[in-house]
């Protein structure tokens, strides 16, 4: 975790857009991105480098810099419970069509192995877990949805301390638009997931796709 000296606004604000983000981003995109000026994220860059937080990635024309995970995320064999990084992920229903929202990630540096996914992020401490949940699907696909109601919470077995909470909502719009870590969006039959997910998905989280494929929810 970072130091106190750390701490300031500015560093935070980094720290926070280069976790959401999950890629290298220039010193212009991250200031947008955190809403501070271009010398303060000059500042706050410059301080997290020196202290191995930050790393520079080489990029044209503009040098980008990532997150130094070994330095951010806790170590977790000091912990044995309790504590966990957790994201609220969407099941976008269509009624109309009976179809799901899927985004496609690459690169993740959490699970090298993640590809499609249910949109979703990491919630703030400001709001209700279900408003953070229409606010990311927003960020992320552009997408207005109503009615969030918990699936199923669930680990990895690929990375135990990752929790991660299902909301199903309901979107009456089919079009999207990838944005933020989402390069790809696809509009598919419940149940055909198990086609794209290289990951594991958890038996009620399908058995739930089931259900919604054959309107037995909702």
């Amino acid at each position: 975790m970072i130091s106190k000296r750390l701490a300031k606004k500015g560093n935070v604000k980094v720290l926070n857009v280069l976790l959401n983000e999950r890629k290298p981003l220039s010193i212009k995109k991250i200031a947008e991105r955190a809403g501070i000026s271009l010398s303060t994220a000059h500042s706050s860059v410059k301080q997290l480098l020196e202290e191995g937080v930050l790393k520079k990635v080489k990029a044209k024309p503009y040098a980008k810099y990532e997150l130094n995970y070994e330095k951010v995320i806790p170590d977790w064999a000091q912990f044995d419970r309790g504590v966990f990084l957790v994201n609220v992920l969407a099941i976008i229903y269509n009624p109309r069509t009976k179809k799901i929202l899927i985004g496609l990630r690459k690169n993740d540096p959490y699970i090298k192995e993640l590809s499609w996914v249910f949109p979703g992020g990491r919630p703030g401490y400001k709001r209700e877990l279900e408003d953070w949940v229409v606010k990311i699907v927003k960020e992320k696909t552009g997408l207005d949805v109503k009615n969030p109601r918990i699936v199923f919470a669930k680990t990895y077995p690929e990375r135990r301390e990752f929790l991660s909470i299902y909301y199903v909502v309901t979107s009456a719009k089919t079009k999207a638009k990838p944005k933020d870590d989402l390069h790809e969006l696809k509009w598919v039959k419940p149940t055909e997931v198990k086609k794209y997910f290289t990951t594991s998905l958890h038996p009620k989280v399908y058995e739930f796709l089931k259900k919604l494929e054959a309107g037995r929810v909702l």
